[in-house]
């Protein structure tokens, strides 16, 4: 039996009224408890909606960044590991160890009808400091190139962790065609070879709410960057049921 919760999505940019649409859809997966990692383990689905108005272009997203809820660790130091510098001389994710693999994302990485440029990406486990995307374009181009995700955090008194990257310029834009992250669903965690990547200690902070807050910054008029924030939070459920786990869901 799953015992269920609803993420609500809260604009912290008020002054972007003008700015396109960017809506975070998180679904978060509680497992079993892990002995030696002081919590239980966790996938993460999610799916960033960014849209622009009539009339404007697709945005070009250039940096972004996802504070995790307190409780909630990322274990990279844990596993296997594989280097930028290898992704980046071989064009490819061939030589990275199999259990480093840590989620994927987005479609096939081939344009929609429209001729919005799509990518794909691997996540690769590259240690305790860093996540690796590596993304993958098909069309107007073949562009495959490893994105660094930096991961801070700390683990006393409770684990706090915040996830940041910034977008290749070779990932924006792609034989003059702007790369859109439109429409970018995700999955991070939960592989059978590596459960304990991620974490949460199942303890509800004050205010009994669970909650994560993305930013992404991208291209506005005139070249400008732009920041549009979203906290998605949830009830923290006290209990969870054990072994079957918990789900939380964002409203819709």
């Amino acid at each position: 039996m799953f015992a269920c919760g609803f993420f609500a999505a809260i604009p912290l940019a008020p002054g972007l009224a003008q700015a396109p649409e960017f809506e975070p859809s998180l679904k978060m997966v509680v497992g079993e408890p892990l002995e030696g990692f002081g919590g239980r383990a966790v996938k993460l689905e999610a799916r960033l909606r960014f849209e622009a108005s009539d009339g404007q272009d697709p945005p070009v997203v250039t940096a972004g960044r996802l504070l995790l809820p307190r409780g909630m660790a990322v274990n990279g130091r844990r596993y296997a590991k594989c280097s930028g510098r290898s992704m980046r001389e071989s064009q490819s994710t061939a030589g990275c160890p199999e259990d480093s693999f840590m989620g994927r994302s987005g479609p096939s990485g081939i344009d929609d009808p429209d001729g919005v440029v799509k990518p794909r990406f691997e996540f690769v486990n590259g240690g305790a400091r860093r996540l690796w995307a590596f993304g993958t374009i098909y069309n107007p181009a073949l562009v495959q190139e490893p994105m660094a995700i930096d991961v801070h955090g700390r683990r006393t008194p409770r684990p706090s962790f915040k996830l940041s990257f910034d977008v290749p310029q070779v990932l924006r834009v792609v034989a003059g065609v702007p790369v859109s992250l439109t429409h970018w669903p995700l999955v991070i965690g939960g592989r059978s070879y590596a459960p304990g990547y991620l974490t949460f200690d199942g303890r509800c902070p004050r205010g009994r709410k669970l909650g994560f807050r993305a930013s992404l910054t991208y291209l506005g008029a005139g070249g400008t960057p732009v920041e549009a924030t979203r906290r998605v939070q949830a009830p923290c459920l006290r209990s969870l049921p054990p072994g079957d786990g918990a789900v939380f869901l964002k409203a819709r």
